[in-house]
């Protein structure tokens, strides 16, 4: 909901050139079992990036969303994330600096989405291309 809200209160402000980075998740790409809501709302962070982000294209205003994998934070350890799941635990966890830097890049460029590792990158052409239940399957949590 804030990103609604956000985006509502702000837009009247916004001048062409202005840029909206939403920060989303890899888990927008595919339902993850064991965190449904979590990728579920991720799925709709991206869905209103790219929708509003082409429905103000007209007035020169970007929207970008920014789909990281784990990263490399206290919030991990803080949230009791780590050993809670084997698989989750094995995947690369992204730098924040280097996620805000390519973040920042990829938004003046103009860019919709952005994926900042290889992996994930990767992992996002494959659950454009597996049908979802198979993403589920495979990226079981």
């Amino acid at each position: 909901e804030a990103f609604t809200v956000l985006a509502h209160e702000t837009l009247p402000f916004m001048k062409q050139g202005s840029k909206i980075i939403n920060t989303c998740s890899i888990a927008a790409f595919a339902p993850v079992t064991r965190m449904t809501v979590y990728s579920s709302t991720k799925a709709f962070v991206s869905a209103f990036s790219l929708g509003i982000g082409e429905e103000l294209k007209p007035l020169g205003i970007t929207s970008t969303a920014v789909c990281p994998g784990p990263m490399d934070t206290n919030f991990i350890v803080k949230g009791g994330i780590k050993g809670f799941s084997k698989a989750f635990d094995t995947l690369p966890y992204c730098d924040p600096a280097k996620v805000a830097r390519t973040a920042l890049k990829a938004t003046k460029k103009g860019r919709s989405v952005v994926t900042p590792t290889f992996f994930y990158k990767f992992y996002r052409l494959v659950a454009k291309l597996m049908p979802a239940k198979l993403m589920m399957k495979a990226a079981k949590t």
